[in-house]
């Protein structure tokens, strides 16, 4: 097994992880320092989604499944 980054290249921790269940190389993060990331190639890549905002860490994230209609 070799080391590498799988997240974006930044000091800090993620607090908060989670995936969608029907798309397995979609996560999301929550760092302590605030901003939510996201990744849909299994966390080669990473955008940032809710890095501009003034709030000083995110504690808890989660995914909401649609509805089927």
């Amino acid at each position: 097994m070799k080391w590498r980054l799988i997240g974006p290249f930044r000091g800090g921790r993620a607090l908060a992880v989670t995936g969608v269940t029907s798309q397995p190389n979609t996560y999301y993060f929550g760092a302590v320092a605030g901003g939510i990331w996201k990744t849909t190639d299994g966390g080669v890549s990473w955008d940032p989604l809710f890095e501009k905002q003034t709030t000083s860490s995110i504690g808890s994230i989660a995914i909401s499944n649609p509805i089927p209609t």
